[in-house]
């Protein structure tokens, strides 16, 4: 079975996707994509993943909604803003839901921000963080943090974004159910979690 992952996020789902595959059917061999959910949406149509979690807003694509993922900032330790000028940002290259979300939220309560660092994925985006050069707006399911990087609570809170499961046709039922359903517990924990 091959299963992908929005990289939002994909240190903690892809390890429930596996083992709710796993407990499901053991003898399994679980292969795994980490892509943009415009990309993994299309290779679940092309029959290329048998299921797939990526972020709803992110494509036209409907499939079953599994939950939301909190967006939180984070920065280099010890990291501040200039006294003057625009808000540093880094973000994944456009388009991408999250960065949309960053600038959107942060145009609303006046404050200007300039993306100063973009790539075309998570990884690029961290190491730009780390590097000191801007802040970060990120999908963390859990309490623990990105390595090298630190909450920044001096910007507004930004709403989740949706995740969406959207399984290949034909795929079997079982496997399906059972990974959306650990998906959404996963979320759901942290949820909790956070709230605690």
């Amino acid at each position: 079975m091959v299963i992908g992952a929005t990289e939002h996020g994909a240190d903690q789902i892809l390890p429930a996707l596996t083992d709710a595959v796993r407990e499901v059917r053991p003898d399994a061999e679980v292969r795994v994509r980490v892509d943009r959910s415009a990309r993994l949406t299309d290779a679940v149509g092309r029959g290329e993943l048998d299921l797939a979690v990526y972020v709803t807003e992110a494509t036209t694509t409907e499939g079953t909604a599994v939950g939301d993922l909190p967006l939180r900032w984070y920065a280099a330790p010890g990291w501040q803003p200039p006294a003057t000028g625009q808000l540093p940002l880094v973000a994944v290259n456009a388009p991408c839901v999250i960065r949309r979300r960053a600038l959107t939220e942060l145009a609303a309560r006046r404050m200007p921000a300039t993306v100063v660092a973009e790539a075309g994925y998570l990884a690029g985006v961290l190491d730009a963080a780390r590097a000191g050069l801007g802040a970060a707006l990120l999908a963390v399911p859990g309490a623990q943090h990105p390595d090298g990087l630190v909450p920044y609570r001096g910007l507004p809170g930004v709403p989740p974004v949706r995740l969406s499961a959207l399984a290949r046709r034909g795929s079997d039922p079982s496997l399906t159910g059972a990974a959306v359903q650990a998906v959404r517990a996963l979320l759901a924990s942290r949820a909790t979690d956070r709230a605690a």
